[in-house]
Parts: structure tokens; sequence; C-alpha cells
């Protein structure tokens, strides 16, 4: 897998990405030659000046927008809260509580609810949303209030306008994992002034991620460690707001990934598994750039050669990942069975079965895509940022 980081910086700095996206259909070589993107996510507070620039400087009096930039309506959020996490008179609920214990109610309800998935990114017809940012967010929210959900930009992006509908101060932030390579390849919300005036608090919606409860970024070195899906995390801070997530590397086993940081504390081992920029504020047009990229170009490969879903299935009241084969794991990340599964038909039958707000024409037209996308990439020569 190619590290396409360092081509994150603009290679072609007087570019934005919407304007190559338009020039995609007049000269598709240049198109895929130049595919960067000028936030460089530079420290806001050090932010350069650069024309039409996007970079935010989170003083405390310009918290969140999302509310605005989403097309999330009050009524809309207090439904998905009451009836589809069902918490019924959440707004006694949350007065009982405390926003603080309330907020991890609501992370628990959602990685409980919505599975994060590809399958809404490759079914649609994605050149319609190419300019179109606002169409594009109504097709998230209409995923999310479906619970068919999407990839992280669609699941953070509406938790965060949910958030500021309940009257919590948030903003996005960016965070970047060791599969992809790709700068800010994953959304999270930062939450501000939760307990404290001033105190900040992690909250990742992603299902991926082990993460049910608010992080609150006080902490010195590390945080306190957890256990979730069968291993043992830490936070560590890195300076500047870099927040790095790890997982505890087990006495005589090896790091997941040959690449990845390991940080030595205390005489243990954890790898770095995912880093969280918090004190950066990240307009949602730049993560709907990002997702356009890799819905219509081959930055996306890595997302577009499986079907994938990864979730909780309310069906069997366990956690079901579904990437060419099948496994099935308790609370604890305890592998409970696999399967392999042996056609397409076998695919739609049991993604319909542990998760039935995917349609079976739904889940045809991915694996449909998906093949004709492999047959296109045989064919055709490997641009230079491909991630195969």
């Amino acid at each position: 897998m190619s590290i396409i980081r360092e081509i994150l910086t603009p290679i072609c700095s007087g570019y934005s990405f919407r304007r190559l996206l338009h020039r995609k259909a007049r000269n598709p070589s240049v198109y895929y030659r130049t595919l960067c993107t000028r936030h460089d996510l530079a420290e806001v507070t050090n932010a350069p000046t650069y024309p039409e620039s996007r970079y935010i400087d989170i003083k405390p009096v310009t918290l969140s927008t999302s509310v605005d930039e989403y097309p999330l309506s009050r009524e809309e959020a207090f439904e998905f809260v009451s009836d589809t996490l069902g918490i019924t008179n959440f707004q006694e609920v949350m007065k009982k509580q405390g926003k603080a214990a309330f907020l991890n109610t609501l992370l628990h309800r959602l990685k409980h609810t919505v599975p994060i998935t590809n399958v809404t990114a490759f079914t649609a017809d994605n050149d319609q949303f190419i300019g179109n940012e606002m169409l594009f967010l109504d097709k998230c929210k209409d995923d999310m209030l479906s619970c068919r959900s999407g990839q992280c930009l669609w699941i953070s992006g509406f938790f965060n306008a949910l958030l500021n509908h309940l009257h919590y101060r948030t903003t996005v932030c960016g965070a970047g994992d060791k599969y992809s390579g790709i700068l800010n390849a994953h959304a999270s919300v930062i939450v501000h002034n939760l307990e404290t005036h001033g105190s900040r608090h992690l909250a990742d919606s992603s299902p991926t991620y082990p993460i049910f409860e608010a992080v609150p970024l006080d902490f010195d070195q590390y945080s306190e460690s957890f256990i979730r899906f069968g291993k043992e995390w830490r936070f560590f801070h890195s300076g500047n707001g870099l927040i790095k997530l790890c997982n505890l590397i087990e006495e005589g086993k090896k790091r997941t990934f040959p690449f990845s940081e390991i940080i030595v504390s205390e005489g243990e081992q954890w790898e770095e598994f995912m880093d969280y920029r918090t004190r950066r504020h990240v307009p949602l047009s730049q993560f709907t750039e990002l997702c356009l990229r890799c819905m219509t170009t081959s930055v996306g490969d890595i997302y577009r050669r499986t079907l994938y879903i990864h979730g909780f299935s309310r069906v069997i009241g366990k956690w079901v990942t579904v990437q060419n084969k099948i496994w099935i794991r308790d609370e604890d990340g305890v592998l409970v069975k696999s399967m392999r599964v042996r056609s397409d038909h076998d695919m739609i039958d049991r993604v319909t079965e542990y998760f039935p707000q995917y349609p079976a024409s739904l889940i045809e037209t991915c694996l449909k895509n998906i093949r004709e996308y492999k047959s296109n990439q045989a064919v055709r020569p490997r641009s230079s940022v491909s991630m195969a």
C-alpha cells in the first residue's frame, strides 16, 4: 500500500479540489495526476493565509456552526433521539442524568444503532454531488435517518449537528489512521465546556473505534486505560493537541502494522491506532471533498474493492463485520462465529438478515458496482496516487 500522506500536501497549490473535479471531464489525466488538497491543516493558531482559506481559529467565541452547515432540522434531531435511539422523554432524561452522562448515553445508543459501511457511498450516482455539497449532505442525512448510515463523515457530521440541537457546543476534528495513509481520513467530534468552562471531550461516534464514552482531554501524558473489543486501549498526548489512540501489545505478540508507531510507557508497548488533531476545527466541506475524492477516483481504491459493513446487529444482539467473510463477536469482542460467503446471493441473504435496513436491491447494486470498478481498474493504468 502506497502512503499518499505526502501527496496530499499540495502538488499544485493553486488548485482547489472542486476546480479539479470540474476539470475531470476535460482532461482526466491531469485530474488524476493532481489530486490533492490545500487543506494541509496547519495548527489553527498559526494557520497560513491562503486565498479563500478555510482554516478556522476555534476561539471560545466561535465554536460550532454545524447547525447552519448540516441540513438537519430540530424536529428531525428530536425524533431521531426519541424514536430511533429509543430515548423517550429524552429532555427529562438529560436533565436527570446531566449533559456529560447523557452524552455517553447518546454515544452508546448511536453506536448500537447505525453501522459504518461503504454500501451507501457506492450505490448512488456520485457525479451528481460534485459541486453540490448540500445535496451530498442531504443524502448523508437521509442515510443516517434510515439507519443505513455510511462512512465516518455520515456519522460524525450527523452526530455533530444532533448535539448542537441538544445545546452541546462542538467542533469537528480530523484524525488519521494506519489503514489508508490519507490525512484526515476520519472525522470525529470535540465537545466543549461539557463539565467546566474550557473543558474538551472527544466524542467519536463511529462504531469502528472502541470509544463508547466521551474522553476528557485534560490528562497529562496518557489517559486511563480501558478494555474494549478484546484489547486494552489508552490515549497519549503528543503535543499541540495531537492525541493518539493506542492499543497494548501483549507480551509475545507483534504489532498489527509494521509501519505503526510504538509508544513505550512504564515498560509496556502501545501501538498507535489513530491520531486525533483535537485543536483543529475542520469544516464539513473539507470532509465532503475528501469523501467525493474517494467515491469518484482511484484515491478511494482501498474502500471500493469489497463490500464493508461493521456494526451492531439488533437482530442477533451481536457485533457483525462483513468484509469478504463475516465475523460475529459479542460485546467484549470475543469471536463467536465466522463464516465464508460463497456467492453474491449468499452475501445478500446474510447482510439483509443481520442488517434489515438494507434492501436486497441496494446490496446487489453495491456488489455490481464493486465488480465493475475492479474490472475497470484491471484495464486502466493506475494513477500515481493509487492506494493499492
